[in-house]
């Protein structure tokens, strides 16, 4: 995508300022390929611990508590070209994918058991749709900043990090912000009683409609 070259460059950069040599082109790819990789290797990690953090927590809470893992990477990102370290790139990454196995999991349950009955199958596939336009939407914007920044190549390496920590923070800002003033999930009792006493009590009684 748009900051490929950028990140490989600050990488490269980064070798060279503590080796005095840069690094083979087979090995910025390589690592390049490991900084795309950990997010979805954070998701896989997220969606493990969404389960019992939705139990332990609630929902709600779990969805709050999540947000320290954005603010983590944030301050990694911004960090990172100040302390010549591309490795908090990589670290920042996979806590920012860690974040997005968390919500994937638990903001569908928190929107199906807070939504009105009747409206709950159209307020829980929201989650999808607003996640699809976030992606178009962050491809757009990095797009276009690249696309600005190409005739003073020169400085937009060094605002890379910066622009990666901008994104993390205000993506903690927003949901933070929407979080703490959103209703608490209630379980239908009517409808998952059985579930209601699995929350409550963190039992692994079997759900049965």
């Amino acid at each position: 995508n748009a900051p490929t070259s950028h990140i490989q460059e600050f990488t490269n950069e980064t070798w060279q300022a503590r080796t005095g040599e840069p690094l083979p082109d087979h090995l910025i790819l390589l690592m390049w390929s490991l900084i795309v990789s950990l997010y979805p290797l954070g998701g896989l990690f997220g969606a493990l611990l969404a389960g019992p953090l939705a139990i332990t927590l609630g929902r709600k809470k779990s969805l709050l508590v999540n947000n320290i893992f954005v603010v983590l990477a944030a301050i990694l990102f911004g960090f990172s070209r100040k302390a010549g370290s591309f490795e908090m790139i990589m670290l920042g990454r996979l806590l920012v994918g860690v974040s997005a196995g968390v919500s994937m999991n638990i903001q569908p349950m928190y929107l199906g058991e807070s939504a009105p009955k009747e409206l709950r199958g159209a307020v829980a596939m929201s989650s999808a749709i607003f996640t699809a336009l976030g992606i178009v939407m962050g491809q757009v914007v990095g797009l276009s900043t690249s696309r600005c920044t190409w005739s003073r190549t020169s400085s937009w390496p060094s605002e890379a990090p910066a622009s990666l920590a901008r994104s993390a923070a205000c993506t903690a800002s927003a949901r933070s912000a929407a979080r703490r003033t959103a209703p608490t999930a209630s379980c239908c009792a009517a409808c998952w009683p059985s579930a209601c006493a699995s929350a409550r009590t963190g039992s692994t009684s079997t759900i049965t409609t």
